[in-house]
């Protein structure tokens, strides 16, 4: 079949589906994508898959990711990227890795190292490359990060001992100067995450704290039983501001906005450890985390190396050397908080509406 016959019957496959639902869509895209590349791959080669294992809609990620292969020669003439929600759900990641393992993707991609430890209990011999990941070592993902030894490789902003949580509660102090009671929802917890695992991180922001004297109200949020009895604890504690992490449910749209609202409702300064749905929709005030560019540039690097043959055990796992500030000016006005001028002059990122 030639590429421009090839190129029609794709159009048609793709019109079949326009009465699907998103999520069906989204499933059969793939299907139809590969018909064109199938003939292109007469003189580009064969046409590789990339499983992208994320617990919910993370086009900032995604379209990250899609831009930085692209640079590096992976683009849709030879690459499929087939997108999959894992919902927050363990078991469900570790469902949807098995169903890529079948269907022969050469390579996973996982968002948040609880979905990295999923897809790992699918399969030790499929390459996974962690997008966003935190103490992979600590998790049992790797021997070392120096020299991983099995099928997971990457990218990890936590990882041993560290100074980031400290920072986080720096930054809290600067937003808010007169903070003294200082809440948690600490999404890195059962049965996602072992306790163990992050042990260094809890540990490191508790000391913060305790150095500027503030106390710290922790919750642990692993589940929805979880957050809401947090949040109902939370409703009548004394607090001066919030650090909500990035976590696995937290994740989750509907989830975010139970947080979103508590925070609203009790006009509290809030940071988050990652740029998504608790930031974007306009609870958190600030987002510290490593810059997206070079996380995509960087795991964009190893699925290149990984499809080119190299194994996944013998890349060294890498941490982001770029960090990047955000202010949201929007949640700000939301809560009546004025952003201190020096920290807002030092922000990366100001987002206004």
């Amino acid at each position: 079949m030639g590429i421009q016959a090839a190129e029609g019957l794709a159009t048609d496959v793709i019109n079949e589906f326009k009465d699907m639902d998103r999520r069906t869509l989204l499933r059969a895209l793939p299907i139809a994508i590969y018909v064109p590349l199938s003939a292109r791959a007469q003189t580009t080669g064969r046409v590789r898959r990339l499983g992208f294992l994320t617990p919910g809609p993370a086009p900032q990620l995604s379209d990250a990711l899609v831009a930085a292969l692209s640079d590096r020669g992976w683009g849709s003439q030879n690459l499929v990227i087939d997108i999959r929600h894992t919902q927050g759900n363990p078991e469900r990641a570790e469902s949807l890795a098995r169903e890529l393992v079948k269907e022969r993707a050469d390579v996973i991609v996982t968002v948040v190292t609880a979905t990295a430890m999923a897809a790992r209990r699918a399969t030790n011999v499929l390459p996974i490359v962690m997008y966003v990941s935190g103490y992979p070592v600590e998790g049992g993902l790797a021997d070392s990060l120096a020299k991983p030894g099995g099928n997971v490789t990457g990218m990890t902003a936590y990882a041993g001992g560290g100074v980031l949580f400290g920072k986080f509660v720096q930054l809290l102090r600067e937003l808010r100067p007169s903070l003294r009671e200082l809440g948690v929802f600490w999404g890195y917890a059962p049965p996602s995450y072992k306790l163990a695992q992050v042990a260094p991180a809890t540990e490191e922001l508790r000391q913060a704290a305790t150095a500027l004297n503030i106390t710290v109200h922790f919750w642990q949020t692993g589940t929805d039983s979880d957050l809401s009895a947090a949040l109902s604890a939370a409703a009548s504690a004394p607090l001066d501001a919030m650090f909500v992490t990035a976590g696995l449910i937290h994740a989750l749209p509907e989830t975010a906005k139970k947080i979103v609202r508590f925070i609203q409702e009790r006009r509290l300064p809030t940071l988050t450890d990652g740029p998504a749905s608790v930031f974007f929709g306009g609870g958190a005030v600030l987002s510290y985390s490593a810059e997206l560019k070079e996380l995509a540039s960087r795991t964009a690097h190893f699925v290149a190396r990984i499809l080119e043959g190299a194994r996944p055990g013998d890349l060294p796992i890498e941490q982001p050397t770029k960090y990047e500030l955000i202010v949201n000016l929007k949640a700000a006005k939301t809560i009546g908080l004025d952003i201190p001028s020096a920290l807002l002059a030092r922000a990366d990122r100001v987002i206004s509406e």
